[in-house]
Order: C-alpha cells, then sequence, then structure tokens
C-alpha cells in the first residue's frame, strides 16, 4: 500500500521502499526491535502527508521541495535497514553502533515533520492572505458597480485592514 499511493513519483517510491522494510524486518529482527517499532511509528504518521504533498504538487505543478530531504533520508534508510539485516546477532559493537544509526535516522525523519508542520502554517497563512485580497478587489469591484447605478448595497471597508471585513452586513 505506501508504495502505491503517489503515482510513481521518487518520494513514493523511496518512502514504500522504507516503509515495507522496516515492516518486514521489525518483527523478525529482535535486536533491533525497539528501534524499528519506532521508526515504523514515524512512517506511519509521515505516510498521508506525504502523499497529500506529493499530490497537491502535482495538482498545482510544483516542484517537490517540501519533500526532497525525505527522499533522501529514505533512501538512506532504506540502505541502513539491508545493513542491519546482515548483522550477526553476536556482534555487540555493529548492533550498538547501527541501533545508534537507527535512532538519527528516527530523529530526522521526526525533525522534517516539524518542519512539514511549520511549511503548513506558513502555507496557511500564505493562503488565508490570497483569499483575503481576492475578497477585497471583489469587494471594491462590488463598490464601484454599486456607485454606478445605485442598485447595490456598498459596505464600508478600510481597504487595507481586512479586519473591516467582519463588520460587512449585506
Amino acid at each position: 500500500m505506501a508504495g502505491e499511493f503517489i503515482g510513481g513519483a521518487a518520494i513514493g517510491v523511496a518512502f514504500g521502499l522504507l516503509f515495507e522494510e522496516v515492516k518486514q524486518m521489525k518483527d523478525k529482527a529482535k535486536m533491533f526491535k525497539s528501534s524499528l517499532n519506532d521508526l515504523h511509528l514515524t512512517l506511519q504518521a509521515l505516510e498521508h502527508p506525504i502523499i497529500e504533498i506529493q499530490q497537491y504538487n502535482m495538482v498545482l505543478h510544483l516542484p517537490p521541495g517540501e519533500t526532497t530531504n525525505f527522499e533522501l533520508e529514505m533512501k538512506n534508510g532504506k540502505d541502513l535497514l539491508l545493513k542491519c539485516n546482515d548483522i550477526h546477532r553476536f556482534n555487540i559493537g555493529k548492533k550498538s553502533r547501527y541501533m545508534d544509526k537507527l535512532g538519527k535516522l528516527d530523529g530526522t525523519l521526526n525533525r522534517l515533520i516539524k518542519i512539514l508542520d511549520v511549511q503548513a502554517a506558513r502555507d496557511t497563512k500564505k493562503n488565508l492572505m490570497l483569499t483575503t485580497e481576492i475578497f477585497l478587489l471583489a469587494i471594491r469591484g462590488h463598490k464601484l458597480l454599486g456607485f454606478l447605478d445605485g442598485s447595490l448595497p456598498c459596505p464600508k471597508l478600510d481597504p487595507i485592514d481586512p479586519r473591516s471585513l467582519d463588520d460587512v452586513k449585506y
């Protein structure tokens, strides 16, 4: 399921491969069980936001900029999991080193989630401002038409302060 949702986009492929590998390994690799469970939870949290970002980027014809770091980390994560799979259970030194690397991968993905949250807040504010500007332009056009033929009610607005729209009554 995880690999098929983004229509062949690079992030979808990388995410799908990492997600499936973690899902398979978390039950098999007992010595990395807790690290793989944490990573699996992080990837589950990322699944839907990444799908939505990619879909919006495709619909809006935007470059995949926000997900580029995710793609790189997921490719590195897949390579890391393959290396973890080859570690013998009695090799304590490598086990410890790779547990640290899995923890760092999980931490990096969690930091990227926080960055996406900030970008989402920015995008929401930007959309609100654009919507307000469009609304103000529509009201100004409505106001001009109302003055031309006198048939339309025209609210008094401060064109600079969008809060003045809160008091508009039609």
